[in-house]
Formats: structure tokens, sequence, C-alpha cells
């Protein structure tokens, strides 16, 4: 199925699923966004391209899953080529849902951040980033209407190019057209 969408935080070209209940959100965390199943797909962004995808499978007990979803981001402006990938669990009980997973971001090409001896930064234009963070959120989904409210938090542990901070988020995920899933 193709669907047009548009995002509050980037413009979406086109998605590709393989899930009719599949729902899109930014890219970065697809596959917390996702209901169940896989989901491919392939945009143009300013500046650059990006091809993804993204699943989520349950096991064990009931509610209980594993996320993951990779990423490669052609840039047309710096020609630094990044590639993100992300690994995770997810445990769900009635509209709660925790999770908890592993991000690893990685620029293949560009230079190094230099501080010079008189510590002024010489700051490249195509900066090489590499860093490994720790992703947690949860979110509440209403019964009736299905709209999910989410928090998110990641923390940077590591990295090359890259500062150490903590970033903390909020999202509401609503249906537009058709039937909710149940």
């Amino acid at each position: 199925m193709l669907r047009r969408a548009v995002s509050a935080f980037q413009r979406v070209d086109g998605q590709l699923t393989l899930d009719a209940d599949a729902d899109f959100s930014r890219w970065s965390g697809a596959a917390r966004h996702l209901q169940k199943g896989l989901c491919i797909c392939a945009w143009h962004a300013f500046g650059g391209n990006r091809a993804g995808i993204a699943g989520r499978k349950h096991f064990g007990w009931p509610g209980l899953g594993v996320y993951a979803d990779g990423l490669f981001r052609w840039n047309r402006t710096s020609a630094n080529d990044q590639y993100l990938n992300v690994i995770g669990l997810f445990q769900q009980f009635k509209g709660w849902e925790l999770d908890v997973g592993y991000r690893y971001l990685h620029t293949i090409t560009g230079s190094e951040i230099v501080l010079n001896p008189d510590q002024s930064i010489q700051y490249p234009r195509d900066v090489r980033e590499i860093n490994h963070s720790i992703e947690a959120g949860f979110s509440y989904t209403t019964p009736r209407r299905h709209i999910r409210y989410g928090f998110h938090s990641r923390t940077v542990f590591d990295g090359s190019n890259s500062d150490r901070k903590f970033w903390l988020g909020g999202s509401i995920d609503f249906p537009i057209g058709g039937k909710p899933a149940p």
C-alpha cells in the first residue's frame, strides 16, 4: 500500500508498508510507532534522500516484544552519508507501553572537529559524527479514539564528534480517516 503522509517534523513523499495497521511518524524511532509488522520507507527530505526499514514483533509473554529499525541518509549538501540502527524491547499493558532501546549513529565520511591550541574550535561543514545512545519512553493510547500520547528520552553515552546530551520529547499520534485499529 502506498500512502502519502505529512508529519509535523518532515515531509514524506511516500510510504510502502507491508502491514495495513502500520502508522507513520517521523523516522527517528519509527519502529516504536508501528502497531505491528514491517514498514519499508523511502523519501526525499531537504538536503538528501533517505531509505529505511522498521519492524516490531511480539514474543514471550503477552505484551512483550522487540522493535528494530535501520535508516540510510544520502546527504547531498555535505556529502557525508549516515546510517542509523536501533534495537529495543517494549512491554504493553492495556493502553500503556514502555520501551527501552539502543541506538547507533555513524557518519560514513567527513572531517573531525579540531580543538586548536588557543582553545578555539574548528568545526567543519561535513562533521563525521559517531554516537551510541540509550533511548527509553512510555506512551498511552486512548481506548475510544486511539490517540496515542507519548514521552521519550535519549542519552548519548559514547561517540566521536558528538556531545553527551540528554534529549526529552513528546508526541501525539492520532488516526486520520478510516476505521481505527481495535
